[in-house]
């Protein structure tokens, strides 16, 4: 059931789209005032697909979901009210933007995140990193521990727009390039380009940090 008021509306997610078919309590979810019907059919299209993308984003294996769950709604929150400021109506364009926001405001959040994800097919380590940093075990630290979000944040951070929104959608959230490109609306050459353009930041990354720190010992600590 949604309850509305002046403020903002409340509710728990309807069996048919994903509550514990037990009944069991699940997570209030707080919604920005709707009004517009337009509006409204974005908001039921995109609400979801947000939280959805946030949660892989930020905490892909539900490892710890008392923290990362309030989060994921504040960003899906924060996104939609953003799209009602703008008058956005039900169109595939302001679905893209609304992807675009979310994975934006989700970078803010793996500032020190200890997290690492697995790279999704056609932007592993071998198609991202150059032949050096492979030969130096690189890529099979990828391969065998992920991808760390810290590292992924870093290398992101004063990139294009293009290439952040990419980033957090391909290889934060495990997308493969053609669905990214589905997804931010972008033409798949061009996520082919901005792929390889996180590739190099990635790869000058790890070249700067090897001169200070070992990233993998210093960030595994206990993981091993």
């Amino acid at each position: 059931m949604v309850s509305s008021g002046p403020e903002a509306e409340t509710g728990h997610p309807s069996p048919e789209k994903g509550a514990p078919p037990d009944g069991s309590a699940t997570a209030v979810v707080t919604r920005p005032v709707r009004h517009s019907p337009e509006f409204d059919a974005l908001f039921d299209r995109a609400f979801p697909a947000v939280v959805g993308l946030v949660r892989r984003a930020l905490d892909r294996h539900r490892a710890a979901a008392s923290s990362s769950d309030p989060v994921v709604e504040e960003i899906a929150i924060e996104t939609l009210a953003k799209a009602k400021v703008h008058r956005f109506a039900d169109t595939d364009r302001a679905a893209e933007r609304i992807v675009g926001w979310a994975a934006e405001l989700s970078l803010d959040r793996m500032i020190g995140h200890p997290g690492r994800v697995a790279l999704p097919s056609g932007a592993r380590a071998e198609d991202l990193l150059p032949q050096d940093l492979l030969d130096e075990g690189v890529g099979a630290e990828w391969d065998h521990h992920g991808l760390g979000l810290w590292e992924l944040q870093e290398a992101l951070a004063g990139a294009r727009r293009v290439d952040r929104r990419v980033g957090v959608v391909c290889l934060a959230c495990g997308m493969p390039p053609s669905q990214t490109a589905i997804l931010v609306g972008a033409d798949p050459v061009a996520v082919e380009a901005s792929l390889r353009r996180i590739g190099t930041r990635l790869a000058d990354r790890r070249r700067v940090s090897a001169e200070v720190e070992s990233p993998l010992d210093a960030r595994l600590g206990d993981q091993g």
